[in-house]
């Protein structure tokens, strides 16, 4: 809210890590977590070569873009 008054671009960006803890009666092997934290910085990478292209497009401040 505060960026959008203040006409700043922003962009938040974030992973679940474990959907379906405190869900299903068995929770999930802490391996498979640790597995997917691993991956993130490969994710986070490839979000982010995508989304570079796509910068010089964007909307007007205060609109909510899912790419």
């Amino acid at each position: 809210m505060l960026a959008g008054e203040a006409q700043l671009p922003l962009a938040a960006v974030g992973y679940l890590t474990d959907y379906a803890n405190g869900v299903i009666p068995e929770p999930e092997p802490v391996e498979a977590l640790t597995a997917r934290i691993a991956e993130a910085p490969r994710v986070l990478a490839g979000v982010v070569q995508d989304s570079l292209p796509r910068i010089g497009r964007v909307a007007p401040v205060g609109t909510v873009l899912r790419l």
